[in-house]
């Protein structure tokens, strides 16, 4: 038996229904290749951007870390020279306090010296002379 091959009016109206289909197809699969390169695209571009992000981090947490060393380094000096210098004052604020006490017992001494030297100008001449 032979076939015969006949298009039917369906079947031929089936094609041309099928033509542009396909052609949508083909352009669907053409945006979706072409959408699938850019995703891949901004992908690579996300993982080169994150990686450089990652290394600016990196440099900046370590010259903070150094910021923070030499800013510690820098205050143990400032204490270190403040103490130096709070010692230096309270060794001078002794040394004038005891001046000062010194001087306190000069006056004192002094004064009393000056009352004695009245009292004794007070006193007849007569008086002092030992026989």
């Amino acid at each position: 038996m032979e076939k015969h091959e006949s298009t039917s009016p369906i079947d031929s109206s089936h094609q041309q229904n099928l033509a542009p289909s396909q052609a949508k197809f083909a352009e669907l699969n053409e945006s979706r290749t072409e959408l699938l390169g850019r995703i891949q695209s901004l992908k690579q571009d996300l993982h080169n951007w994150r990686s450089k992000l990652n290394t600016q981090v990196q440099s900046h947490r370590n010259e903070l870390v150094e910021l923070q060393k030499s800013l510690n380094i820098e205050v143990d000096q400032l204490r270190s020279e403040f103490s130096g210098l709070r010692t230096t004052l309270q060794q001078q604020q002794e040394d004038v306090n005891a001046s000062l006490r010194n001087l306190g017992v000069s006056i004192k001494y002094f004064r009393q010296s000056e009352q004695s030297c009245k009292i004794l100008h007070r006193i007849p001449e007569e008086v002092l002379v030992t026989k």
